[in-house]
């Protein structure tokens, strides 16, 4: 059966099988860096809290509030049904906040599956030995998804609402609102670049004379 382009912007909205179980309102996230599995999804997969490796860590998104972690864990998940099935280890982080969606499938993940995603068509394709499986997506979930989102933008500004799409994530080691930032790894001086005006730059000290003789006519 062929599908046709949607006629909105909806969501790459999947269901896959994690654990054994069928997880629908997988979100496919190419802009995120970290597969993200709710905790409250975590639970109804039967997991328990010890089976999950601890991390210490925080979640960024777009927004720069930060999530914690509360663990990490590998899980087999199979993507895609019959004979175009695939399975593959995905190892999630798992976050408690809450969504519209049980998992967030990034980059990490779609890498490994070497997956192709079409959001103009709502299909992904990957690799399934010398054939290529296909994963189409589930359509009356992804408008839902999309008609919620359009209602969640349209809300009163002062109305203090818990955000329920975390779509952005990115992993960072940072455990603290601090953004390092580049330093030299060497002492530095200050240099004329031409004695006939105040045009000066900076060089490091390591550098021997003649090195420094041959950048400063350069610049």
């Amino acid at each position: 059966m062929r599908h046709e382009p949607p006629e909105h912007d909806e969501p790459m909205v999947i269901s896959i099988e994690v654990a054994e179980y069928k997880v629908e309102r997988v979100l496919i996230d190419q802009g995120s860096s970290a597969n993200i599995l709710y905790w409250s999804t975590y639970l109804k997969l039967g997991l328990r809290p010890i089976d999950m490796a601890p991390s210490v860590g925080k979640l960024y998104g777009f927004t720069d509030k930060q999530v914690e972690i509360r663990g990490v864990m590998e899980l087999e998940t199979t993507f895609g049904e019959r004979n175009h099935a695939r399975t593959i280890q995905v190892c999630y982080t798992i976050v408690d906040v809450e969504a519209s969606y049980n998992i967030i499938m990034g980059r990490p993940a779609l890498n490994k599956l070497g997956a192709v995603v079409s959001t103009y068509l709502l299909c992904m394709k990957y690799s399934v030995g010398k054939e290529v499986g296909k994963i189409w997506v589930d359509h009356h979930v992804a408008r839902k998804r999309y008609e919620d989102s359009l209602r969640i933008g349209l809300r009163p500004a002062q109305i203090n609402r818990p955000n329920v799409n975390v779509l952005d994530l990115d992993m960072d080691p940072r455990c603290d609102d601090e953004r390092e930032r580049p330093s030299p790894t060497e002492d530095l001086k200050e240099v004329t670049i031409d004695p006939n005006s105040a045009h000066k730059t900076k060089m490091g000290t390591a550098m021997t004379q003649e090195e420094e003789n041959h950048l400063t006519a350069f610049l």
